[in-house]
């Protein structure tokens, strides 16, 4: 199997499986419980903040778990509006969020807020637009760090800025569940008030994720229960998930430089081989994207090039794992792109565990693929 599909998910880390496992085996306990099994197992969760607020430049207090990406931007949004509905209605948002902040704004639009979608053309918020829609009424502006679709990278520092200026009262959320471990930030040069992380994007296991809030953010919580997570996000903790979670971040970070050296020399291979055809492939992500995306678009409806490579044991994506299920506006759409383009683009995601040699046998079978199928 070739799997190139690690923006929808990651094959985990086998330290951080080995964690999980262990867990669930011996240390199962509810953290919240107040016998020493019970401490052990918030002693793990102690242990995972302080990894995950490391990693980030953060303070531990800042560092709130969830389930993952979708749940932590539901919580930054809803929780957001909610605490800051006196002080205005109007919430900001890039046209190429993911499903999770997109939906997730159009609840708020249905709850009386005021929802300005900004154009992002190929995938880059158009700031220009941006400070136009920023106003005194502006409570919230969310923007993602990384497009999970082409990799665009974002300037959050200005958005900051320019958010500072015109609204300086917004919270500024920052989806980085496609970034982090993926590109170089902290907090200083990605300064959102709030941060999403997801671990099944960082080769950790599914069912855990984390929020960043910045100390002094205004946020309520929009779930209720027994006040777990500093009363934001009631529920018992997934400790195994979390653990492994920071376990992963742990590889991740220690290893960041050569990880996004060794996705960059991945990427470049690919292009190099689809770019010897140009009659047949467009590589649709910018040249400063994330090391770790590639979208191109081939001869072909982007269904039958995936279904094409699925034949042989390669995976790849037609886009977003959470909306091709779903009928909604392609992301490709929304950035701008042609019909044509959006309709024949694929994704390539790469991970920790990829190597050169799958790198030239996709380039291959796509190649292969685009003349068989132009003219089936």
């Amino acid at each position: 199997m070739i799997y190139f599909d690690n923006a929808a998910t990651t094959r985990p880390y086998d330290a951080a499986i080995e964690k999980a496992a262990a867990l669930m085996r011996e240390g199962y306990a509810n953290p919240s419980a107040i016998h020493s099994f019970g401490t052990a197992a918030e002693g793990e969760l102690k242990a995972a903040r302080n990894v995950i607020a490391r990693t980030l430049g953060a303070k531990p207090e800042e560092i709130f778990f969830t389930s993952g990406g979708t749940e932590g931007n539901n919580i930054s949004l809803l929780g957001t509006a909610d605490a800051k509905r006196r002080a205005g209605n109007r919430v900001v948002i890039s046209s190429v969020e993911h499903a999770s902040v997109e939906n997730t704004a159009k609840a708020l639009e249905a709850r009386g807020f005021e929802v300005i979608c900004i154009p992002s053309p190929k995938g880059e918020i158009d700031y220009a637009a941006l400070t136009e829609a920023l106003n005194e009424k502006t409570v919230l502006v969310s923007v993602m760090l990384v497009n999970n679709e082409l990799g665009t990278i974002n300037d959050i520092a200005r958005v900051k800025r320019l958010a500072d200026e015109k609204c300086p009262r917004a919270t500024l959320h920052c989806d980085a569940v496609q970034g982090y471990l993926k590109i170089k930030f902290s907090i200083k040069t990605v300064p959102a008030d709030i941060l999403t992380l997801s671990a099944h994007k960082i080769h950790a296991p599914k069912g855990a994720g984390a929020l960043y809030i910045k100390r002094g953010t205004k946020i309520n919580a929009v779930t209720f229960g027994g006040g777990q997570e500093s009363g934001l996000r009631s529920g018992t903790q997934n400790t195994p998930a979390i653990a492994a979670f920071a376990e992963a971040a742990k590889i991740g970070y220690a290893r960041l430089d050569a990880r996004m050296e060794h996705a960059r020399m991945i990427k470049e291979r690919i292009i190099a081989n689809l770019s010897a055809h140009p009659e047949l492939f467009r590589i649709n992500s910018p040249e400063n994207s994330s090391p770790f995306i590639l979208n191109v678009s081939t001869p072909v409806m982007s269904e039958t090039m995936l279904h094409y490579l699925e034949g042989f044991g390669i995976y790849i994506s037609v886009g977003s794992a959470c909306s091709s299920k779903h009928k909604s506006k392609s992301i490709l759409s929304r950035a701008g792109f042609d019909e044509k383009t959006y309709k024949t683009g694929v994704r390539i995601s790469i991970g920790d565990f990829n190597t050169p040699e799958e790198a030239e046998e996709l380039a291959a079978r796509m190649t292969e693929g685009a003349r068989t199928l132009i003219h089936a």
